[in-house]
């Protein structure tokens, strides 16, 4: 399977195991969303009915040192 863009989702599907763990540990990606919208623009990159819960920063959207600050603390539970 080759990636594909889902332009309802504003999203790339990546479905290759390969694929996935060279995007996942390229340090050129983040996980922080705020990154890749213009800051200038202040316009919600979301969905009217997205829920507030996207726009609140979370353990999954972080970048390190903070990403991994957090697992540790969280992976001997």
């Amino acid at each position: 399977m080759t990636p594909a863009w889902i332009e309802e989702m504003s999203a790339l599907v990546v479905p290759g195991y390969r694929d996935c763990e060279t995007l996942l540990r390229d340090p050129r990606l983040s996980a922080e969303r705020h990154h890749y919208f213009d800051a200038a623009r202040k316009s919600d990159p979301y969905p009217p009915d997205a829920p507030a819960s996207v726009r609140q920063p979370w353990f999954l959207s972080m970048d390190p040192p903070d990403h991994t600050r957090l697992r540790r603390l969280v992976s001997g539970a």
